[in-house]
């Protein structure tokens, strides 16, 4: 399988198809169909930084619509965005903060992005 080993072409490979569905109309629907959301959250724990930078860029996209925001989260997204922020490179976590802040505009998940920040929601 192409995410297992050191295959970072590959994997970044595997990041440009994903982010390639995405872009299309009632991209997540396609995204979902295909399986590709374990995958995105597989790429975004990945240790190389520019397949994560790739996978965040992808989550930022889809994190403009409602419905993508919703598979993303059931799939356990939150968590995995939030831990992306100790990281070093100021694109994935650009990225990060872009699909986060787009989260939090949903009520159903700000109070969980606002417990994870310990801000207190109004």
């Amino acid at each position: 399988m192409i995410l297992q080993g050191s295959n970072v072409e590959g994997k970044a490979t595997t990041v440009d198809v994903v982010r390639d569905l995405s872009s299309y109309k009632c991209s997540i629907s396609v995204v979902r169909a295909s399986g590709e959301i374990p995958l995105l959250l597989r790429l975004l724990e990945d240790e190389n930084d520019d397949v994560r930078e790739k996978a965040s860029c992808v989550v930022a996209q889809l994190s403009y619509d409602c419905v993508d925001i919703l598979a993303l989260t059931e799939a356990g997204i939150i968590l995995i965005l939030l831990s992306l922020l100790q990281n070093e490179s100021k694109e994935l976590k650009d990225n990060v903060v872009e699909a986060l802040i787009n989260f939090s505009e949903d009520p159903s998940f700000k109070d969980m992005i606002s417990q994870a920040f310990d801000v207190p929601t109004f």
